[in-house]
């Protein structure tokens, strides 16, 4: 079977990048790479010249990673595919994830994924002792979508641009019925955030170090894909959250005007938003 891959690309390190397609290149049908309006866009058509089963969809300005994944998704489809594996611009898969995931595959399943390892802390997660494990959620680097589960609810929620796209899409292929599975044997190299490790009193704590902006869509969505959820309890723990994060900006973290602003901002922005039926 053969499986293409796709790739979201804003502003990427193309010596990361270049990594990245050496390491997908050999095992995908093609590769398909959206540009979100980056700054560096001949230096990236320049590399992706050297790999010839590479397709650049460049759009002008940066229109989220939800739209991103809904392009390859719709380009993978157009071409005739039923799968299609989902790419970080700076995460580096292993060589036999395709095949890995070939191995696995089943009518319920609407998503895989692998065992995240981050470049630069040791997170805790490991494979489990049979060769799949069945998720939740997962993020979209390195998984495996099932395209007929991606028709079935409209796609990623453009709404949302960026952060908790993966995990809304998760709840929402599975109130499909769809299963997500992860493959234990497939790890990917990832990194999450800008982590650094600080204490509070006696307890280490991971400060995840993310920008003003994406301070912003991490508030305003984790009060969206809570209201998708429904229920007071994720209610009431979506404001803990919010909190929480509020919290570790001002203990830990610089620029604290800018990102205690956009975390306000996001926070009344979600509890208002508008949510599209096609996306719940």
């Amino acid at each position: 079977m053969n499986i293409p891959a796709g790739i979201v690309l804003y502003r990427p390190d193309t010596d990361r990048l270049r990594e990245n397609l050496e390491a997908v290149c050999p095992q995908a049908a093609s590769v398909i790479c959206v540009d979100n309006g980056s700054d560096n866009r001949e230096e990236i058509t320049r590399l992706l010249a050297e790999y010839p089963q590479t397709i650049l969809i460049a759009n002008e300005s940066n229109v989220g990673i939800a739209k991103a994944l809904n392009q390859i998704c719709q380009r993978a489809a157009d071409d005739g595919y039923g799968y299609v594996v989902t790419l970080d611009q700076d995460s580096v898969c292993p060589d036999d994830m395709i095949a890995a995931y070939e191995e696995h595959l089943t009518e319920d399943a609407g998503l895989l994924c692998p065992v995240i390892k981050d470049r630069n802390h040791d997170l805790g997660t490991k494979g489990g002792d049979k060769p799949v494990t069945e998720m939740t959620e997962c993020i979209t680097s390195a998984s495996l979508v099932n395209l007929a589960a991606w028709a079935a609810v409209s796609g990623f929620d453009e709404s949302m641009f960026i952060d908790g796209v993966d995990f809304d899409f998760c709840y929402r292929i599975r109130k499909k019925g769809y299963r997500i599975y992860r493959v234990n044997r497939v790890a990917l190299l990832h990194e999450i955030g800008n982590i650094t490790v600080r204490r509070f009193l006696f307890w280490p704590v991971r400060v995840k170090n993310h920008g003003a902006f994406r301070k912003y869509y991490i508030a305003r969505n984790t009060m969206v894909l809570a209201r998708k959820r429904g229920g007071a309890a994720r209610i009431a723990k979506s404001y803990a959250q919010v909190a929480k994060q509020y919290l570790m900006v001002l203990l830990y973290e610089d620029n604290k005007k800018e990102k205690l602003s956009n975390i306000r901002r996001g926070f009344f922005d979600g509890r208002k938003a508008v949510i599209q039926k096609r996306w719940c």
